[in-house]
């Protein structure tokens, strides 16, 4: 149009409004229409999907159930999943308390979980944390004080016949079953001296024990933290005061707390490194306690490795390059042509195929432990080699992903990456989601930050989710997607982490 009057005159002509009005009204009918429109095509969460989500212990479960307007589909598949006991394998809490609340008859569904879990003549551990929260603990204390009531009757006469057979009767076991559901209950203190008591008269009553010393420790297997604090006070009065309180005590031995590693020396030698003692012991603090040797130091280190012949203590040396004990320390890089000591790990990797234990398995894996950090072609060569054979072992199959695709990652392994990554059928997925952290983790160039999202749904584990959010965060990539289903995952830690988040 050679004027603006003749176009806006023809506008209006064509259309019966003006090109202003039409803006004006035509954007809020567009906006109108477009959400109808998704609102229409917007997909329900299949029951499928939701116990995938539940399984995995996924907030998506949670986050998704609580926008369905119809919730009914998935009530019976909530109750049948926690009541089965193929829940993840993790104990239940809190993230089955969230699930339960987003339906309007939670009191009615809490009913019917607690009268199928207490039912159940096996009652299994996991339970004991959701039925705490679910206000159920009188109902399961008087359960299981029955039980071990009587099973511990039968025991005490069992036991007074001194007399061990290869098969124990099943009391035995539901004794100890029950002793150990009781102390995760948070009961009293006296409850449990008295418990511990019972244990130490199993003692008294036969000249030896004839219960295997793994059952009498069991209780305690399961136990962390405030409760287990109490436990080890009560276990040394128990001691103390039974008549054969010292035999008790060889049974109940608690392994000692971690020990932090001495602090790394300032002025560090070669001869400091290379004299260090304690080989097995100390096999990957090498590392912790040497980790300010300057340049030289680490290659003459390495020369010293290459040239060594006693395995043993070639192994010991290798461990400066290897991962010690903290993942907050990063091993330096081998500065030498690691071609010797690939060459030994090709002689040795065999012992991964052979069907029963053979020691150079150990020996093998010390060697792996260290080529996996180490940057070069020689050691992504090695492991393209292993990745070719068909009939690789897994767990060196493992090994050799972590060289080739970790350390030696380059932008060129992008598309291989990814593909190996989506498949969904892989038997290397966890191993494949671990190295994808690390990648991560390191800042490395062309890593496919654009599968996050996609890897976070579909790790199984509860603490490799948690390792992998807490990596997202340093490397601040998190994405704004996944926040909300954090805060609703099924491991507490990752709550935590992301409740403490801050942008």
């Amino acid at each position: 149009f050679d004027d603006t009057n003749y176009y806006i005159r023809a506008f209006k002509k064509r259309f019966g409004t003006t090109p202003l009005q039409y803006r004006h009204e035509g954007r809020e009918e567009r906006i109108r229409n477009e959400t109808v429109y998704h609102e229409r095509e917007r997909k329900m969460m299949s029951v499928e999907d939701f116990n995938t989500y539940v399984r995995k212990g996924l907030g998506r479960a949670i986050v998704l159930l609580r926008k369905q307007e119809d919730k009914t589909p998935y009530r019976q598949p909530l109750i049948d999943l926690i009541t089965s006991a193929n829940v993840g394998g993790r104990l239940l809490g809190q993230y089955e308390v969230d699930l339960i609340n987003c339906f309007e008859d939670k009191d009615k569904i809490i009913k019917e979980i607690g009268d199928n879990i207490l039912s159940q003549e096996d009652f299994i551990l996991m339970y004991v944390p959701l039925l705490m929260l679910l206000g159920l603990r009188n109902d399961l204390l008087e359960k299981e004080q029955r039980k071990y009531s009587d099973s511990y009757t039968q025991l005490v006469e069992y036991t007074k016949k001194g007399k061990a057979n290869d098969q124990h009767p099943l009391f035995v076991s539901e004794y100890f079953s029950s002793a150990t559901l009781l102390l995760n209950c948070d009961i009293e203190r006296y409850q449990i001296k008295k418990i511990l008591w019972d244990m130490a008269d199993l003692y008294h009553y036969s000249d030896s024990p004839i219960i295997t010393e793994s059952l009498y420790r069991s209780p305690l297997i399961s136990l962390n933290g405030y409760t287990r604090d109490i436990l080890i006070d009560l276990l040394n009065e128990v001691s103390n005061e039974h008549p054969c309180g010292s035999i008790f005590r060889k049974n109940y031995e608690f392994p000692l707390k971690y020990e932090a590693p001495p602090k790394p020396l300032k002025s560090i030698t070669v001869q400091d490194i290379l004299e260090s003692q304690s080989v097995d012991k100390d096999y990957k603090k090498l590392y912790v306690t040497f980790r300010q040797a300057d340049n030289s130091v680490v290659r003459e280190v390495a020369k010293r490795i290459l040239e060594e012949t006693d395995r043993k203590r070639q192994l010991h040396w290798l461990s400066f390059f290897t991962t010690a004990i903290s993942t907050d320390f990063d091993p330096p890089a081998f500065p030498l042509d690691p071609t010797p000591l690939i060459e030994i790990v090709e002689e040795l990797k065999y012992a991964f195929y052979e069907k029963e234990y053979v020691p150079d398995v150990d020996d093998a894996v010390k060697y792996l432990s260290a080529l996996i950090h180490m940057r070069h072609p020689a050691v992504k060569a090695f492991a393209k080699k292993i990745l070719e054979d068909k009939d690789c072992p897994k767990r060196l199959r493992n090994y050799a992903l972590e060289m080739f695709f970790c350390s030696n990652y380059t932008p060129k392994d992008r598309e291989a990456f990814t593909q190996m990554l989506l498949c969904k059928g892989s038997p290397d997925r966890n191993v494949l989601f671990i190295i994808y952290r690390k990648l991560i983790a390191a800042k490395l160039p062309d890593v496919p930050l654009d599968l996050i999202a996609y890897v976070f749904k579909e790790i199984d584990h509860t603490f490799l989710r948690h390792q992998f959010v807490n990596t997202l965060i340093e490397a601040d990539v998190l994405p704004l997607e996944l926040k909300n289903e954090c805060r609703f995952d099924a491991d507490m830690d990752t709550r935590e982490l992301i409740n403490n988040y801050k942008e």
